[in-house]
């Protein structure tokens, strides 16, 4: 259930993590409920695309990760910022489509 709460939207009475910054709740969100409606969804993604999956985690701090900036996972995986922004956006893209896929 969406609720507002004064650091964002949580899930199921769970907040973002504090330190996620507001424009990323609303994607934090709909990651989260899609996450916990079919966890499958992140599982094909992770073994594929394991540096896609890390950067779309870290980025919006999904299943207890933490904050790591963007160039810190570049640096991680020996490719530059914008790489890891494109991994990102391309896992966007994976679980957006598998997603309506399976309905």
């Amino acid at each position: 259930a969406r609720r507002e709460t004064h650091e964002g939207y949580s899930v199921d009475d769970v907040p973002p993590p504090i330190t996620l910054d507001q424009s990323r709740w609303d994607m934090w969100y709909k990651l989260t409920v899609l996450h916990r409606s079919n966890p499958n969804y992140f599982d094909e993604l992770r073994k594929v695309h394991p540096r896609w999956y890390a950067s779309l985690v870290h980025y919006y701090q999904l299943l207890g990760a933490g904050p790591v900036t963007l160039e810190e996972l570049g640096t991680h995986y020996g490719v530059t910022r914008e790489s890891v922004r494109q991994y990102k956006n391309k896992s966007l893209k994976i679980l957006i489509s598998s997603r309506i896929k399976s309905e």
